[in-house]
């Protein structure tokens, strides 16, 4: 499928267009109406393109942020807190233009490649999106997600899960959380199974949100 790209929406045309609010164009079949005069907007995708997150998002993204601090009834009850679902749920963004999906190391080239098309076209174009990506390692089992909100001004989260920082001896889990305001290819990387090449741009100091010593 054929995406219809257009440029990036600055905090300052958004606020002409819809006062920063949902746009006019991101409903299905709607026509925009906003200051770039683009109507409709179409999702990256392939035929072996990501799908419906599984395994490592499940759960995520149906859910309300916690306010009080501590495991949100709404939030999967069958994972720890110190896991990406329930931190990524508690983040409360739900709400996403294009759904990347989730990538596992054991699928396709294919697969990946289209995973970090669709991010990065989306934090280019400034729509909101969501990405699960399995990163490499040798000695632990490592987990990405990349979650952009539709605000001004515009934002990616990025949730880094790790099952056990020190290498097996035995004292993860551990999620760390940092923002930036868009997602960038990384340089001299080629996209495989197991890393999605991709970085969050100049993020902030982050916040390691549980787990570790």
């Amino acid at each position: 499928m054929e995406s219809r790209r257009r440029g990036p929406l600055t905090c300052e045309s958004r606020r002409e267009a819809s006062a920063c609010g949902p746009r006019p164009d991101d409903d299905t079949g709607s026509q925009g109406s906003g200051s770039d005069g683009v109507t409709g907007e179409t999702s990256v995708s392939t035929s072996d393109g990501p799908s419906t997150p599984t395994g490592s998002d499940s759960g995520a993204g149906t859910c309300a942020p916690s306010s009080s601090g501590g495991a949100d009834p709404e939030c999967p009850t069958d994972v720890g807190e110190c896991s990406l679902e329930h931190q990524v749920c508690v983040l409360g963004l739900t709400e996403f233009v294009d759904d990347c999906g989730a990538v596992e190391i054991k699928d396709s080239l294919t697969k990946w490649q289209a995973a970090h098309d669709c991010a990065l076209a989306a934090s280019s174009e400034q729509r909101s999106f969501k990405l699960i990506a399995d990163r490499f390692n040798f000695d632990s089992f490592q987990t990405d997600a990349y979650l952009a909100e539709d605000a001004c001004p515009y934002a990616v989260t990025e949730v880094s899960f790790d099952d056990d920082p020190c290498g097996g001896d035995g004292c993860g889990p551990v999620v760390f959380i940092s923002s930036c305001a868009t997602l960038t290819a990384e340089p001299a990387c080629t996209v495989e199974p197991g890393d999605v090449c991709l970085r969050c741009a100049l993020p902030d100091e982050g916040t390691q949100v549980c787990g570790g010593p």
